[in-house]
């Protein structure tokens, strides 16, 4: 109903901008229409009578008289009233709500959706996890918010683009490539000393190591283990951990040559990066375009953004090196981007990276950051603005950290020591539904404690189970029907849906009509969380409703019109779940 009463204010607001009362360029998306507090004054409330004022150039009271004025004829409302300084109050004409069962059962899968922000390109990236390991929770998290939140756009008619940002070279890479020499080596010379402190730790370093050794026994081998580590740096914590470490770098580059070491970490990156696309499909989540960091490296891309901001007086040299005098444009201090031995830093190519999105022609950005990257958003935004481009086109969605629990007891985790629970291990023990509903069920800037022992319990507290069940329990009624040689006269219960009289019905009735809202509501606030809190309230209102009174009754129109309302909820549950990417199981 709040989608339908929203039409009706656009439709208004159309007729009075071709009046010219409002101007021509006035964005009336997003009309924001609310339950009434007070059922007194009506069922639902709009406010756009005072948002539009100022642009309108109108008291608030008059522009809402002219839209009360210019609202199209709709047999669900019964009048439209103004309020207080210029609230526009609806009365719906009763059994209204009875309207929302029968769009449900026609729309099917495309109730709620809209085409209202059609003309927005939006270019969404998340997970960009790095190609030095596997996927851990915290990455999973990033994945089952990133896949929902392209979905809810996409019900409000962004076009969506789904983009994994590779970062296959620099440091990170060079450091993986030495940890698996390293356990390579291990195969051909027994007393090869223990990985550096500041390398990477996981098992899945020695598995990588052992297929590369299979594969290649004599063509990454070295003729004295003591070419590799004579003249080095001790290997300590702190600064001389990196020390030690850049050092083996540079000597492995160097024993290697480039060919071989190359050859070397572009065969690990592809290792991992297979793993991660397996990884990303098993747990269903859709990338449509992998984008490399090495295609900015190996390109003008850097030298291009440098060109610009040199035009915008917003380099400076520093030292031999090149500095973003970030200051200028918002950030607390200015930024390295190009290093006094003439390479480019992260940033540099970050930034590359950002600039080669907006030229792409996408109308905004999101981004899917740990919140680990908090102090980053500042630097990026004004690297955007330095450039040119309003800063606002880019939207950094910070999500907060996951802690795993079993039985009570928290899961110590460390990425660099490979002391973490996989994502694909986390599938394997809580399966992919459960998994993506913990992840998406509390907003993102609030930490998820990840029950693994509730994500598999079969009970009302295991909100994705409650969900579930509830889908099954409404499937369970149509085979019931069978059993008993009944059929579902849908056409039948539509007539008669006058009959739902039950506190149950009407409150449930209420809250389907609430979906297409709820949708928009996600949609707009990016918080898929919204739409899980929805779903959590149907499925306990149906509950309720199953416990409370026989679906299946001898009066067949009763019968009927009951099967049409379990019908829709079960339409929306099963909707719902999809975009969050949950599946919806006939029986359990």
């Amino acid at each position: 109903m709040k989608d339908h009463i929203a039409t009706l204010l656009r439709t208004a607001a159309k007729r009075l901008q071709n009046q010219q009362v409002l101007p021509t360029d006035l964005d009336t998306r997003g009309i924001k229409v609310e339950l009434s507090r007070d059922k007194k004054h009506g069922d639902f409330a709009a406010n756009n009578a005072l948002v539009w004022a100022k642009a309108a150039q109108c008291p608030p009271l008059k522009l809402a008289q002219q839209l009360c004025a210019a609202l199209p004829h709709s047999e669900l409302i019964q009048s439209a009233h103004i309020a207080g300084p210029g609230f526009i109050n609806f009365v719906c004409v009763i059994g209204a709500d009875k309207h929302t069962i029968q769009s449900i059962l026609t729309q099917a899968d495309k109730y709620g959706h809209s085409e209202e922000y059609s003309d927005q390109r939006v270019l969404l990236e998340s997970v960009s996890s790095n190609p030095t390991g596997p996927l851990h929770v915290g990455h999973g998290r990033l994945a089952a918010y990133g896949d929902s939140l392209a979905n809810l756009l996409a019900t409000q008619g962004y076009r969506v683009q789904r983009e994994y940002y590779i970062n296959d070279d620099g440091r990170q890479i060079d450091i993986l490539t030495l940890s698996i020499w390293i356990c390579y080596l291990k195969h051909i010379f027994p007393d090869v000393p223990s990985l550096p402190h500041a390398a990477y730790h996981g098992e899945y370093i020695r598995v990588y190591a052992s297929m590369l050794y299979e594969q290649e026994a004599a063509q990454y081998g070295i003729d004295n283990i003591d070419d590799l580590y004579a003249g080095i740096p001790s290997d300590n914590e702190g600064e001389a951990a990196d020390r030690h470490l850049d050092a083996l770098i540079e000597r492995a580059q160097q024993l290697l040559g480039v060919d071989n070491y190359t050859a070397l970490s572009q065969w690990a990156v592809t290792k991992i990066l297979h793993a991660i696309k397996d990884d990303l499909a098993v747990f269903g989540v859709r990338i449509d375009n992998w984008f490399s960091e090495k295609k900015i490296t190996h390109s003008q891309e850097v030298r291009r953004i440098l060109a610009k901001l040199s035009e915008r007086d917003a380099i400076a040299t520093r030292a031999g090196a090149q500095w973003f005098v970030a200051t200028q444009y918002g950030d607390e201090k200015d930024r390295v981007l190009i290093r006094h031995n003439n390479k480019p830093t992260y940033f540099a190519n970050d930034t590359a990276y950002h600039y080669n999105k907006l030229q792409r022609g996408f109308d905004s950005l999101i981004n899917v950051w740990g919140a680990d990257h908090h102090g980053y958003v500042a630097r990026m935004r004004a690297a955007l603005r330095a450039l040119g481009f309003d800063a606002q086109r880019l939207k950094v969605q910070l999500v907060q950290l996951v802690a795993l629990y079993r039985h009570g007891k928290k899961i110590a985790m460390s990425t660099r020591k490979g002391e973490f629970i996989t994502l694909r291990q986390l599938i394997e023990e809580v399966g992919v539904d459960a998994a993506r509903f913990f992840f998406v069920m509390r907003r993102i800037d609030q930490s998820t404690e990840f029950d693994l022992s509730l994500a598999i319990a079969q009970s009302k507290d295991n909100p994705v189970y409650y969900i579930q069940y509830a889908h099954a329990r409404i499937c369970s009624l149509y085979r019931q029907l069978e059993e008993r040689s009944l059929v579902w006269d849908q056409q039948a219960g539509l007539n008669a849906l006058a009959q739902l009289e039950q506190e149950e019905e009407l409150a449930l009735s209420r809250w389907l009509s609430e979906y297409p809202a709820t949708l928009k509501n996600a949609a707009q606030q990016c918080e898929p969380a919204i739409l899980v809190n929805y779903l959590k309230q149907l499925a306990g209102l149906f509950h309720s409703y199953y416990n409370a009174h026989s679906i299946i009754v001898n009066d067949s129109a009763v019968r009927n019109a009951r099967l049409c309302l379990v019908s829709a909820v079960r339409t929306i549950i099963a909707n719902g779940l999809r975009l969050i990417g949950v599946s919806a199981p006939q029986s359990m």
